[in-house]
C-alpha cells in the first residue's frame, strides 16, 4: 500500500488521536467520568488495526450517538 494512501493517512490520524487521549489520561486530576469515557475511546482506537480490511466498519451511527450524548452530558453544567 503506498504511503500516500488514504488508508495509511487514517492509521496515522487514529494513532495521533489515541496518543493525545493518552496524554490527557495521564492527568492525575482528570474527573473519573471523563477518564472512563476517554479510556473507552482509546480502547476503541486500539482495535482499529482492522482499518486495513477494505469495507470493514469499526463504528456506526449508534457509536457516534452514544459519544455525542455523553459529551452533551459533560457540557450540561458549563456556563453559556
Amino acid at each position: 500500500m503506498p504511503k500516500e494512501s488514504l488508508r495509511v493517512e487514517a492509521y496515522g490520524t487514529v494513532d495521533e488521536a489515541n496518543s493525545a487521549i493518552g496524554m490527557v489520561l495521564s492527568v492525575a486530576t482528570l474527573p473519573p467520568p471523563i477518564a472512563r469515557c476517554l479510556t473507552e475511546v482509546s480502547t476503541t482506537c486500539s482495535t482499529w488495526g482492522r482499518l486495513c480490511i477494505p469495507g470493514h466498519r469499526m463504528i456506526d451511527a449508534a457509536h457516534v450517538a452514544r459519544l455525542e450524548a455523553e459529551l452533551d452530558g459533560f457540557n450540561e453544567d458549563l456556563p453559556p
